[in-house]
């Protein structure tokens, strides 16, 4: 008896072994199923949002602040892979939730495609990869998934509203650092001006780069070093705190290094290796603050499998189909899930199609001047501003003189607005080339003169002295004066057929006068005619 029993224990655990190789081998072999549905169901929303997709890495390819776009996806993986342990036992429990997820995200790149706003574009296109993981997975997985998914949205360019005020509080905060240290300084606009030379508080030095890069770098951090909630939090509210600070006194630095080396240091090349420098050295101390407060690691309990093995059930004829019924179920329903989403989002795609204009103009276009009561008959003007807009069906820039006042109108049309022909886009140029600087930027309150609503305005460092410059974006016959409305005005009249389009400016050297000559002009001036008033019309309508 006492040498049988080590030869059971032996034999149950020659069978427990097999039991568990067989188990293994189904579980791995499930395991690829999963993995191939999901996968392959990412593939066919990534299909549908492919030009989106596309343009978003175009963007990483050619934009500075976000080439760390290309690292977002693996680390959303490696997130997703820490989580595995607590993912064991659970099961696939597709979501019509998730389904109605992508139709949400295609009807956002839908308004994108109609608007011609990237931004609603890629938002779409990463929201629709998102909701796909909760239409296969489910919501219970879903959830243990969460700071993985959320994480791919920093892959999406949201930071550029974030460039003006950012110039603006470095400028403002470097100026009150160098009045604190008795260094007289004058402000004007983002022209900082010391004994001895002028700084120029530009895009670049605004931060947001350092800003986006903590921020990706915080959240891994917040997840990898910490277990408590609070703290993980707190963590992300440094690593946006942080930076903002340390672009401010790397300003400051940079400015107090060429001021007491009588500009021989920290200007030209030099001010980006010292600043780059300064900005390493304050990441580096964030992460060693991060592993001075880091949490004991928490062992997950799945991690760690049972000593004991539960004993073998006694088989149930009557319920042995069960496992084998609710796969199926899971399986067909998980099917009708996305089949569901994707028919709904190929739906969007062909409307989009269908209602989109044409990717040509409807004939030539030319704009004729306007002529203004009061001013002198217009000419071309060649000065050193002349702002850009190469996707426009036709662009002109004319001088208007009445008595000592000179001003310059400049008008871009699209007729009608269209796919690659974009009013709002960052490759237009009002500032009218880089030898000039844009000195600030805002809108005004002053009344623009005429119908024409309080403008937006940029002050220009040109080699012909300062400038002043009004504008506004035309949509559909109505002008406003920021991009986000332009957009959204033309999104609302696409729906009932082509739109027209104009950016209008006028500029006037700079002065006290100025404001007064170009609302003078603005009130003066009729420029209907030159822009036309086509308002979601079809063309011959």
């Amino acid at each position: 008896m006492i040498k049988a029993r080590p030869t059971d224990e032996r034999v149950s655990g020659t069978r427990a072994s097999e039991s568990g190789r067989v188990g293994g081998s189904r579980g791995r072999g499930k395991a690829v199923r999963v993995w191939g549905l999901l996968i392959g169901c990412l593939v066919a929303v990534g299909g549908l949002f492919h030009e989106a997709l596309a343009g978003l890495v175009g963007i990483w390819l050619s934009s500075a602040t976000y080439s760390y776009g290309f690292l977002i996806p693996p680390v959303a993986l490696y997130l997703a892979y820490r989580r595995r342990h607590r993912l064991t036992g659970m099961t696939l429990d597709p979501s019509l939730l998730g389904a109605a997820g992508i139709l949400a995200a295609g009807s956002v790149w839908f308004m994108g495609e109609l608007g011609d706003i990237d931004l609603l574009r890629h938002l779409g296109a990463v929201v629709g990869i998102q909701a796909t993981v909760v239409a296969v997975v489910g919501l219970r997985i879903a959830r243990v998934l969460a700071l993985p998914l959320a994480y791919l949205l920093l892959a999406v360019p949201l930071a550029d509203g974030l460039v003006e005020p950012l110039q603006w509080l470095t400028a403002d905060y470097t100026v009150e650092l160098l009045r604190l240290t008795g260094v007289p300084v004058y402000l004007d606009g983002w022209f900082l001006t010391i004994p001895g030379g002028t700084f120029h508080v530009a895009e670049a030095c605004a931060g947001v780069r350092y800003l986006v890069a903590c921020l990706a770098f915080g959240v891994v951090a917040a997840d990898s070093f910490f277990t408590r909630t609070w703290k993980r939090w707190a963590f992300v509210v440094i690593s946006l705190i942080v930076p903002i600070g340390a672009n401010v006194v790397r300003a400051y630095g940079i400015v107090m290094l060429a001021h007491l080396s009588d500009f021989e240091i920290a200007v030209g090349v030099d001010h980006l290796i010292y600043g780059g420098i300064f900005l390493s050295f304050v990441t580096v101390v964030l992460i060693l603050v991060a592993a001075a407060m880091r949490d004991p690691a928490a062992v997950p309990a799945q991690a760690v499998a049972p000593v004991q093995a539960i004993a073998p059930a006694q088989p149930d004829v009557a319920s042995a189909s069960t496992p084998k019924t609710r796969s199926r179920w899971r399986a067909a329903r998980a099917a009708g899930v996305i089949v569901i989403a994707l028919f709904g989002l190929a739906g969007l795609r062909g409307y989009a199609a269908a209602v989109a204009p044409a990717s040509a103009p409807v004939g030539p276009v030319e704009i004729e001047p306007p002529q203004v009561a009061g001013w002198a008959d217009p000419r071309p003007a060649r000065s050193t501003w002349q702002p850009s807009f190469p996707s426009a069906d036709a662009t002109a820039v004319w001088r208007y003189t009445k008595a000592q006042s000179t001003v310059e109108l400049f008008v871009a049309r699209y007729t009608p607005l269209r796919p690659g022909a974009e009013l709002v886009a960052m490759q237009n140029d009002l500032a009218g080339g880089e030898r000039n600087t844009v000195m600030a930027r805002g809108v005004t309150s002053v009344d623009g003169g005429g119908a024409w609503p309080p403008p937006a305005y940029l002050r220009l460092a040109t080699r012909d002295g300062e400038r002043l410059v009004w504008y506004w974006y035309v949509v559909g016959g109505e002008a406003t004066t920021t991009g986000w409305r332009a957009k959204a005005r033309r999104l609302a009249l696409q729906l009932l057929g082509p739109v027209d389009g104009a950016a209008v400016a006028v500029a006037t050297q700079a002065g006290p006068e100025a404001q007064s000559r170009l609302r003078s002009f603005m009130a003066d001036a009729d420029l209907r005619g030159t822009l036309g008033a086509r308002n979601g019309s079809r063309q011959g309508d």
